[in-house]
């Protein structure tokens, strides 16, 4: 998120934790960055798959992986130009 804000003028992160009507525990962070395209959004799980030039592709694949471990799920929505939205459910 902090790099995905890196240039926008009104750079914005936001942090929420919630219980889900089932009991499931959930963590997202959203930002206001410059949002990754459809094309994508599947791929940025796949290791090593990166859409910045500095990424190592590790972050996300690994965080599925152990959110999987745990019974648990990660979901990414994305618009370009408008975002992006992590969720983490257990």
């Amino acid at each position: 998120a902090m790099d995905a804000v890196a240039d926008s003028p009104q750079p914005e992160i936001v942090l929420s934790c919630f219980t889900e009507s089932g009991g499931q525990v959930c963590i997202s962070v959203r930002d206001n960055g410059e949002g990754i395209p459809a094309d994508r959004l599947e791929q940025v799980f796949v290791p090593f798959f990166s859409t910045r030039n500095t990424g190592s592709g590790i972050g996300l694949s690994l965080c599925k992986q152990i959110m999987r471990l745990h019974h648990g799920q990660i979901q990414l929505d994305s618009e370009p130009g408008e975002g992006t939205c992590v969720t983490l459910r257990l």
